[in-house]
């Protein structure tokens, strides 16, 4: 009787894994630039849920006449070169010296090193308890904010707001880790890649009901500034095409069925003029969220609008690709296919 209850509630878990699995959808996103895959990527998702992907990577271009970056190799080789030559002077030092002087040295330099290791160490331990106090004083505060709440529900906003004035705050670390700022006054920040925010309402009849915004950005070209290159000025810059879309509405596409949003390729005129507009936009900005504004997000809009493109389409891709077959050299696609996740059957 013991094996049998046990036996149904292992089968009863696993239908309940198996049921859960089966909720999950694999979502690809492949972009191809005429004929070429250029960029693809894939994420699972539940229905009712978002998942957002991208940029890949980020260019960080100096201003024109800025001193431009030092090559890596150059400075790698500056480097060891450097490492020789103290090395050399190191060795011609010693050479006069007795075994026993060289040894205390090297003693003395182990202790200095194991020093400085301890120092480090003792600095993150401290942060490291210090932090945990804090957050073990956030749990008791919130536990007593929780007794209060239960006490009296009209009294939720007014404890909370409390509560968040003292804890809600970022921890400062007493031994942060220095990061390189590149965000200077002479030096520019492109996004490059591709970017997906997709929502994947629900699963019918073997049909996914979605929303989603697709942006791409690639370096189209380059363009040359005239004048001089005194001071390490740099007079070649990249130009961008970017592509963006936005669904008004859900789209609805079979499960396994490839479903296409298509551009058609700007040109350098164009891509420079959308160039300005795009930074304001919250798909391309560089600036932080809070300081972008609403006229700069539509004004990228009407010009997005205004070059559109007598082949931008979306639909099945086998439709377009159909229809479009002539062109395919002249577009940007990005290929979307829903999958169920593991083969589950779909409801």
């Amino acid at each position: 009787m013991r094996k049998s209850i046990s036996a149904s509630l292992l089968a009863f878990g696993l239908s309940c894994i198996f049921a859960g699995a089966q909720e999950y959808y694999t979502v690809s996103v492949k972009t191809y630039v005429g004929t070429a895959l250029e960029d693809q990527f894939s994420f699972n998702i539940q229905p009712g849920k978002t998942e957002k992907k991208g940029f890949e990577c980020r260019l960080y271009a100096k201003g024109y006449q800025a001193q431009g970056f030092e090559h890596p190799l150059l400075a790698e080789m500056e480097k060891k070169r450097a490492e020789e030559e103290l090395a050399a002077s190191i060795a011609k030092e010693n050479a006069n010296k007795k075994d026993y002087e060289l040894i205390a040295e090297e003693a003395k330099k182990k202790s200095d090193e194991l020093k400085n290791l301890i120092n480090t160490l003792s600095r993150r331990s401290e942060n490291t308890i210090s932090r945990i106090e804090f957050l073990e004083k956030k749990d008791a505060a919130l536990d007593k904010a929780l007794e209060a709440i239960e006490k009296n529900p009209r009294s939720a906003k007014a404890v909370m707001e409390k509560f968040a004035q003292i804890y809600e705050k970022d921890f400062i670390d007493k031994d942060p880790v220095p990061v390189a700022d590149y965000r200077r006054a002479d030096t520019e920040e492109y996004d490059f890649g591709s970017y997906c925010e997709f929502t994947l309402h629900d699963v019918k009849a073997g049909s996914a009901i979605f929303e989603m915004a697709y942006a791409y950005s690639r370096i189209l070209s380059w363009a040359y500034a005239d004048g001089n290159n005194t001071g390490g000025g740099i007079t070649k810059f990249p130009i961008f095409e970017n592509y963006l879309k936005i669904f008004d509405s859900t789209q609805t596409v079979k499960l396994g069925e490839e479903y296409c949003i298509q551009f058609g390729r700007q040109d350098k005129k164009t891509a420079t003029s959308l160039h300005e507009a795009l930074q304001g936009t919250t798909l391309f900005s560089s600036n932080d969220a809070s300081s972008r504004a609403q006229d700069a997000i539509n004004s990228a809009m009407k010009i997005f609008k205004s070059n559109s493109s007598p082949l931008d389409a979306q639909g099945k891709f086998s439709e377009i690709r159909s229809r479009f077959g002539a062109q395919t050299s002249q577009t940007v696609r990005a290929v979307i296919k829903i999958t169920p996740m593991g083969g589950g059957a779909a409801r």
